[in-house]
């Protein structure tokens, strides 16, 4: 008996562009707050484009605390709250503070471009 692989309709396969709408979701900002990033010692991050804002001001010792050798915090709560695995793997393979921010900083600029509403091209038609 052959079995059926499952794939959720809401979030892509590693690597794969996102949907309009996906997109979208994974900009948006977090709610309720717990579910928000909780910096040590710093502010409250309710969405990516906060975090690409807040991450470039971590201390050395914020960022060691949320990402090291044992744990990635960053990319934890990039694929369990904010969903998009894509970003999560490419922050699991970051130790550095400058990476992850080129990391998440490149990934915003590729959410953003899918997310931005597409203009619809109007033909002008030429008076005679």
């Amino acid at each position: 008996m052959a079995t059926k692989k499952i794939v959720s309709k809401t979030k892509p396969a590693t690597g794969k562009k996102p949907a309009p709408e996906e997109a979208r979701q994974w900009l948006a900002i977090v709610e309720p707050d717990y579910r928000a990033f909780w910096v040590s010692q710093g502010p409250v991050v309710r969405s990516l484009k906060e975090m690409a804002s807040v991450l470039p001001r971590f201390s050395r010792e914020v960022f060691e605390h949320h990402v090291n050798a044992v744990k990635n915090d960053l990319a934890a709560w990039v694929r369990e709250v904010i969903g998009d695995r894509t970003l999560a793997e490419r922050l699991e393979k970051t130790r550095t503070m400058s990476d992850a921010v080129a990391v998440l900083e490149k990934r915003l600029l590729e959410l953003d471009r899918v997310a931005a509403p597409k203009k619809s091209a109007k033909r002008v038609a030429k008076k005679k």
